[in-house]
């Protein structure tokens, strides 16, 4: 089936506007695509969480702990999307920190 990721952005290492992409090949159609304009640091976050699942970005403290702040309203244009069963690539434009993929099974 299907299923969600998680992108984990440094904060410190991004800002701006931010680009992700998922294809099903590296030079090959865009399967989902997410558009964040002017992103930045919101009551000291240090790293911006990205969950396909709850359609959240959510900030993170230096310990990696949700600190309640939303980055939702950074979002220009595009959805969440969910890797696709088989084979697919995620591109970004800026240095994510990491891309958890959980795979679902009936």
């Amino acid at each position: 089936m299907p299923a969600n990721i998680e992108i984990l952005y440094d904060l410190n290492e991004v800002s701006g506007d931010i680009l992700i992409e998922l294809r099903e090949r590296a030079d090959g159609a865009d399967i989902g695509q997410l558009k964040l304009t002017g992103v930045g640091s919101i009551n000291g976050d240090r790293y911006m969480l990205i969950n396909t699942q709850t359609q959240l970005i959510e900030g993170l403290n230096a310990d990696k702990s949700k600190s309640g702040n939303l980055y939702n309203k950074f979002i220009d244009s595009g959805d969440f999307f969910w890797p696709p069963v088989g084979s697919s690539v995620l591109l970004s434009d800026k240095p994510f920190v990491s891309a958890q993929y959980t795979p679902l099974y009936y």
